[in-house]
């Protein structure tokens, strides 16, 4: 998930509601609180999540022409599961539409593929509203289903980037600036609000789509791992002055129910409980 930093995570509460439908999905999974990221910003986290590089941007190059020996993804494509990339930002965005599928990516689908797909879609800066991905998520995963396919999906959401706006008209619950500490808020009340007002449509579009995957597949066979990450385009470069920015929250979510006896009692590693 775009820009999902630590400090709206944690401020999360009654009359600051910023998890939505994700809120009651952590409280069976295994939250790390103080996760590391390879890089501060949407693309180096990606490429080192995607190819285990801090090189970036490593596809941009004349070496993202040629296969890389690093790529996570190949791996999956050669067990035979189809890979596909899928974003609500433009398929133009740093040449993924061309390089991606050398790096091991059967289809790689964007905003403009959302759009076409689902044409009352509203576009914005960044792309479509994340709900149109996951729902075109959900829908490929019941295509591969009906054809007794292996999938595997890399999702990344857009929506909760600078300019902050809802998409798609989305209501959300009250937000409160005042819970945030005083370096990550913008420059007005109003930007602040609308900051954490896309958080809160990312978040809540991200619990419904982990909620839909445990409704209907996972006690047959599917698993999925999701990586929140913290990017300094949403607060301001403040990981060099917060002790609470050196960490991000990331969270998995494995088919059962953890087991709680199994689970570390340190500050990290827990499951998720509402302040």
């Amino acid at each position: 998930m775009e820009s999902m930093g630590r400090e709206q995570f944690e401020t999360h509460g009654a009359g600051n509601d910023q998890l939505g439908l994700l809120e009651p999905e952590l409280r069976d999974a295994l939250l790390f609180r103080k996760g590391i990221c390879i890089g501060s910003g949407t693309f180096p986290a990606l490429e080192g999540i995607l190819f285990d590089t801090p090189l970036t941007p490593l596809t941009q190059t004349v070496y993202g022409r040629k296969p890389l020996s690093v790529s996570r993804i190949r791996a999956y494509r050669d067990a035979g599961y189809r890979t596909i990339f899928l974003t609500s930002g433009p398929e133009g965005w740093r040449s993924i539409a061309e390089t991606f599928p050398i790096q091991g990516f059967d289809a790689v689908y964007g905003a403009a593929a959302l759009s076409t797909r689902y044409p009352q879609a509203e576009s914005g800066t960044w792309g479509v509203g994340d709900e149109w991905m996951f729902r075109y998520a959900l829908e490929l995963l019941d295509e591969a289903d009906r054809k007794g396919e292996k999938l595997f999906l890399v999702l990344l959401s857009t929506t909760n980037h600078p300019p902050h706006r809802v998409p798609d008209g989305a209501e959300v619950p009250p937000v409160d600036p005042a819970r945030l500490p005083v370096y990550v808020r913008q420059k007005s009340p109003e930007d602040t609000r609308a900051m954490q007002q896309t958080y809160r449509y990312a978040a809540n579009a991200l619990g419904r789509f982990v909620r839909n995957l445990r409704t209907r597949w996972w006690r047959q066979r599917a698993t999925t791992t999701r990586v929140l990450r913290t990017t300094p385009t949403a607060i301001g470069f403040a990981r060099w002055v917060s002790p609470s920015s050196s960490g991000f929250p990331k969270a998995s979510f494995p088919p059962k129910r953890a087991d709680r006896s199994r689970q570390t009692a340190r500050s990290d590693t827990a499951t998720f409980s509402r302040p």
